[in-house]
């Protein structure tokens, strides 16, 4: 998913200026994908520029003029076309679990330390979002049922890859404090020459 594409079906919902797609970003969107405010600004002022929306200037009194943002046809185009395009490889980046490749080099506490933390930050991250979709059980008088029932797709999506991450780090805890990975025995390594 590229953050132009995300912009782009954000302002296909509505106008918006910089801060308000940060915002939803912010609110809405964080579970699926993420950006910096100057990420979202670069992004738009390359929507701009491709034609694929346009800028209406809003003066305000006692502060500073806002750039509000409105899809173009070609836009809107562009955004079907990658919607309909295949999904392609999934590329994550997760520091988190990048940190466990080289885990070894930790002692047990630090290690359960830091187990701990990414259990507590789940946990209430699904209790968040269970809280949130609570909320849209119901779609009837919803202006907009259908789009709200796909946005919740996601927002279920996610619950789930977040119960599955509590479960993961509930069993990588137990065998933590088990001391299975002492358990295990070292090799030789594998840089090294054999020994004699």
């Amino acid at each position: 998913m590229s953050l132009r594409h995300a912009i782009l079906g954000l302002l296909s919902l509505r106008p918006a200026t910089g801060y308000e797609v940060k915002q939803t970003f912010d609110r809405g969107l964080s579970m699926g994908w993420n950006a910096s405010e100057s990420q979202i600004y670069r992004a738009m002022h390359t929507i701009e520029r491709d034609g694929f929306a346009t800028v209406d200037t809003v003066e305000q009194d006692n502060r500073p003029s806002k750039r509000v943002f409105r899809i173009t046809e070609q836009g809107l185009r562009e955004l079907d076309r990658w919607l309909a395009s295949g999904v392609g490889p999934r590329y994550d980046k997760d520091p988190f679990l990048l940190r466990f490749f080289f885990m070894d080099r930790l002692d047990r506490d630090t290690t359960l330390s830091i187990l701990y933390e990414r259990r507590d930050q789940v946990a209430l991250d699904i209790e968040e979002n269970e809280k949130v979709r609570r909320q849209y059980d119901d779609l009837s008088g919803h202006r907009h049922p259908r789009r709200l029932w796909w946005q919740m797709q996601v927002l279920d999506g996610s619950i789930q890859q977040q119960r599955a991450q509590l479960h993961w780090l509930d069993e990588l805890i137990d065998a933590v404090v088990s001391d299975v990975p002492e358990s295990i025995p070292e090799q030789e390594d594998l840089d090294s020459p054999p020994s004699e």
